[in-house]
């Protein structure tokens, strides 16, 4: 992948988190985070009321309005108590716009209420911006397993952490899927090559014979070129980190994976120091960070299948991918 596509790629599927771009049919069928990862992102999760909507900015001939929205909290789940909170919403589409976006946001109105995620760049989650109150109980269980859960060990500044989730089957053609978190646990950004490049994140399943079977994403990495584009990781900051871009997409458990126990593990790893990150449209170098880590292992089982739907052949992984 040419680097300056590459980007340009990365930076339309970004934008596709947030609704506001429009794709060509060749880059739909992008999926997003499910909603454990989303909470786990989330800088913000609060009980609250919208008491007031004032326009901000209107775009597409007055079609796609945003707002500027007053939150009135009545609890603060996750981070920083506050008694009002500060967003800027959708507050008008017109109908025929989602048909020509990846993902459309979702509209807010005075008197919403429910319970809020509010992102780190204070943004609503793009799919879980607004639940019912009735969900109070499901998110603090999932906040408190998360706050529970096996971190790698530290390496350089980052440990990492890998789950299969239940929400998401991964798709038609796959049995399930993985999700693969980077968290920065320094006092220091940490820059790392995008996702997009190959060999940056690699999965691999196990079985019990040790044969292994390369978990893929949805779309094609390109091969690593020096110096790559990267991504800042603030301190103290966790970003989902998979093939297709970041905080957004998943691996995928290949859909002709035998029935059996797997163990999964996802390996992290840049050998290549310097790097540029792009900002207000300049390169502007960094030093990225080098090293390699593992998840600890992720356990699933694959299902036995119908008969009629058994898989001819099964194309496994190379040799210790991960040992590479």
């Amino acid at each position: 992948m040419d680097k300056k596509i590459g980007v340009k790629l990365m930076v339309l599927i970004g934008g596709a988190v947030l609704g506001f771009v429009f794709l060509q049919p060749s880059l739909a069928g992008v999926s997003g985070l499910p909603f454990r990862a989303e909470l786990d992102r989330a800088k913000t999760v609060a009980i609250g009321k919208i008491t007031t909507i004032v326009k901000e900015k209107e775009n597409y001939e007055g079609k796609f309005v945003l707002g500027h929205a007053t939150l009135k909290v009545s609890e603060v789940i996750k981070g920083q108590k506050a008694d009002e909170i500060e967003l800027s919403v959708v507050m008008k589409m017109d109908s025929k716009l989602p048909s020509a976006m990846a993902s459309s946001p979702r509209v807010y109105h005075e008197g919403d209420e429910g319970i809020w995620l509010i992102m780190p760049d204070g943004s609503l989650s793009h799919t879980y911006g607004l639940l019912n109150k009735d969900r109070l109980q499901e998110v603090k269980s999932i906040l408190n397993e998360l706050d529970n859960r096996t971190w790698s060990q530290e390496v350089n500044g980052l440990k990492v952490w890998a789950s299969t989730d239940k929400e998401f089957s991964g798709g038609k053609d796959s049995p399930g899927m993985v999700i693969f978190a980077v968290k920065n646990v320094s006092d220091k950004t940490i820059y790392l090559p995008r996702s997009g490049y190959k060999g940056i994140a690699v999965a691999v399943a196990r079985d019990s014979s040790g044969k292994e079977f390369l978990l893929r994403g949805l779309g094609n990495q390109g091969a690593i070129e020096p110096p790559p584009v990267s991504r800042a990781l603030e301190a103290g900051e966790t970003c989902y980190f998979h093939p297709d871009t970041e905080n957004f997409s998943f691996f995928q458990l290949p859909g002709d994976m035998p029935a059996g126990k797997y163990s999964i593990i996802i390996k992290l790893a840049n050998s290549v120091e310097k790097g540029i990150l792009i900002a207000a449209g300049k390169e502007n170098p960094v030093m990225l960070w080098t090293g390699s880590i593992e998840t600890p292992a992720v356990n699933v089982e694959i299902p036995e299948k119908p008969a009629a739907s058994q898989p001819a052949a099964t194309q496994t992984a190379p040799n210790s991918l991960l040992k590479k």
